[in-house]
């Protein structure tokens, strides 16, 4: 739980204690070098923000981090992911 507070504690910047649709994108830029769609990023923010005030507290980052994404996806899901981040980063593959 410390690694996942640190997380929030990174993501959110300025202390303010919520993460918003900016903040998770600008994350997502950040840190896994991806450029998340306006679109995805408030898909996001509504499947987490489950008090729907817009948005994401540190209890529902927790539940967030505790998901299982791929347990539902299927092949073609996951390749569609593989194949977009490999378009990103110029078809270099993913690295560590």
């Amino acid at each position: 739980m410390y690694v996942c507070k640190q997380a929030f504690d990174l993501i959110d910047g300025k202390g303010e204690g919520f993460l918003n649709p900016g903040k998770i994108r600008t994350a997502l830029k950040e840190y896994g070098k991806y450029i998340a769609s306006i679109e995805l990023v408030y898909q996001i923010c509504y499947d987490f923000d489950k008090d729907m005030n817009g948005k994401i507290d540190f209890k529902e980052f927790m539940d967030m981090m505790k998901m299982r994404p791929c347990e539902s996806d299927s092949k073609e899901d996951i390749q569609k992911v593989f194949d977009d981040i490999n378009e990103y980063r110029d078809n270099q593959g993913i690295t560590p």
